[in-house]
């Protein structure tokens, strides 16, 4: 009969060996813990395109980095249309018969305007447009066919009234009386007698 007598050296040995062999299991069971959570662990965030990039609401750029050189390409859109659109447009068209100093305008349009004259016997007086616009006193020889010579001045004044529509009346008393009457519009009154001017000074209008 074999002897099954569990001896105190032999109890202590086994029990040491036991710890021992418990303890190796729980180190082992430990690194085989951390490894699993370590293959556990997850971005919470998630998955993101290192690639892409939103600057703008709208808009989105995508590039592609080249781990050799550092140099990102890609390809981006942007836009942003608005249109401002400014017209400025005017057009004026003016119209005025004849010309005037000092910006006037003048009623004047014919080339000469001709003087009608009183007891007229071949004398012509004509005030070229030109003499109306400049508007400087000139003399004029009012001779015609009549074979004398008479003479008539227009002022500056008379040149604007012309330019006015006015009528202007001037008179020469030598060697027979005579009245002009100009005038730019129609309508101007018929040559009188201006004997009543002609008695202060009977020679008035002598060339």
């Amino acid at each position: 009969m074999t002897d099954h007598t569990l001896t105190r050296k032999t109890f202590l040995l086994q029990l040491s060996c036991g710890l021992a062999a418990f303890a190796v299991g729980c180190d082992s069971d430990d690194s085989d813990g951390d490894d699993t959570d370590t293959d556990a662990t997850t971005d919470p965030t998630g998955s993101t395109d290192p690639g892409t990039t939103t600057t703008d609401p709208g808009t989105t750029t995508s590039g592609t980095t080249d781990p050799t050189d550092g140099t990102t390409s890609g390809e981006g859109s942007s836009s942003s249309s608005g249109a401002e659109t400014g017209s400025s447009s005017g057009s004026g068209s003016g119209s005025s018969s004849g010309s005037s100093t000092g910006g006037e305008a003048s009623v004047c349009i014919e080339g000469i305007v001709a003087a009608a004259i009183s007891n007229n016997h071949g004398h012509v007086l004509e005030i070229p447009l030109a003499d109306i616009d400049a508007g400087v006193e000139t003399r004029y020889d009012a001779s015609g066919a009549a074979g004398h010579c008479h003479e008539v001045i227009m002022t500056p004044a008379d040149y604007e009234a012309l330019r006015a529509g006015e009528t202007v009346i001037k008179f020469s008393c030598n060697g027979g009386d005579h009245e002009y009457v100009l005038s730019c519009t129609e309508g101007a009154r018929p040559p009188g007698d201006p004997a009543r001017d002609c008695q202060d000074d009977p020679n008035f209008g002598a060339c």
